[in-house]
């Protein structure tokens, strides 16, 4: 019996500092079919020049222009043709054991996805990075087969949008037709609350797969003013999206587990600091009743004391 093939997607942009790296953590795997797919979203550095080293090694996709990476990660998702999804960004490693571990598990128990913890690299040290935030062993266990109920459970206090920390079956996105949005930042909110409501299994593995880079260059970490303006309006956007989901779900635990998610964003659309008319624009998201707004006033008031 062959092994499943696990389609490994990374975009690119302007990382030629890192890439190789990247690249190399995948190379080096103990698991051996995997469909490595790098998709270059419009460099202006060296990148892709690095890339073009490695023939045969990947499929590469060389964008002309930049897309953003919702789209990069669309490209590679309609290139895909394994079992499995795994995302990696290319600033971040994987370690040399973790495709091989979480396909044992994923065939073990026939999980739709599979979920893991993440180390963090700094280059040097950041503000609001907290270091525990890519463990969830307070949790969820190892060993369980989450489903129905303590599936929706769990996910509501595990939850984490980045789709670098799990691996899912490719067929849930494509019969859930689930993809990222394009042209705004953030995207990974609405892929994995999407992914999250289709999935009807997860397991867990209790280790550290991934190593994830924080660096001052990069989305994470962006606090201009011009990003914060950008992720108003992507978060605007996510919104709606997030709302037109919990109308269309019926179960009440899906319709929680995605209004807990909306009062997130909205909670965190209401601190960004951006001009108070825009702040203003909030008020058309009617699902966020006054008394939302006052129990996130309530839960702000008590993290400030704590």
């Amino acid at each position: 019996m062959s092994e499943p093939v696990v389609s490994v997607i990374i975009p690119t942009y302007n990382v030629e500092r890192y890439v190789e790296e990247c690249l190399a953590s995948i190379m080096s795997q103990t698991y051996e079919s995997i469909e490595l797919i790098v998709i270059d979203d419009g460099s202006t550095d060296t990148t892709p020049y690095l890339l073009k080293q490695h023939p045969g090694d990947f499929h590469l996709i060389l964008n002309q222009e930049n897309k953003k990476q919702g789209a990069a990660r669309n490209e590679g998702l309609a290139q895909a043709t394994g079992k499995y999804i795994l995302f990696v960004d290319a600033d971040d490693l994987l370690v040399p054991e973790a495709v091989q571990l979480l396909v044992a598990v994923a065939e073990r128990e026939q999980a739709d996805l599979v979920r893991f913890n993440a180390d963090i690299i700094q280059q040097q040290l950041l503000p609001d990075t907290a270091v525990n935030q890519y463990n969830f062993s307070h949790v969820l266990e190892e060993e369980v087969l989450y489903t129905g109920e303590q599936l929706w459970s769990v996910l509501r206090k595990s939850y984490h949008p980045s789709p670098c920390l799990y691996m899912t079956k490719r067929s849930v996105l494509t019969e859930g037709n689930v993809r990222f949005p394009e042209g705004i930042i953030h995207e990974d909110e609405w892929f994995t609350l999407k992914l999250f409501t289709l999935v009807e299994s997860m397991v867990y593995v209790n280790q550290a797969l991934y190593q994830r880079r924080y660096r001052l260059a990069s989305t994470m970490t962006d606090r201009s003013n011009l990003q914060k303006l950008r992720s108003f309006e992507s978060y605007k956007e996510i919104l709606h999206r997030m709302t037109k989901l919990y109308h269309d779900l019926e179960q009440p635990a899906e319709r929680k587990f995605v209004k807990r998610q909306m009062l997130s964003i909205y909670s965190g659309l209401e601190q960004l600091d951006v001009p108070a008319e825009r702040r203003q624009e909030l008020r058309e998201f009617k699902e966020i009743t006054l008394v939302d707004r006052l129990l996130l006033d309530v839960r702000r008031l008590k993290q400030r004391w704590l």
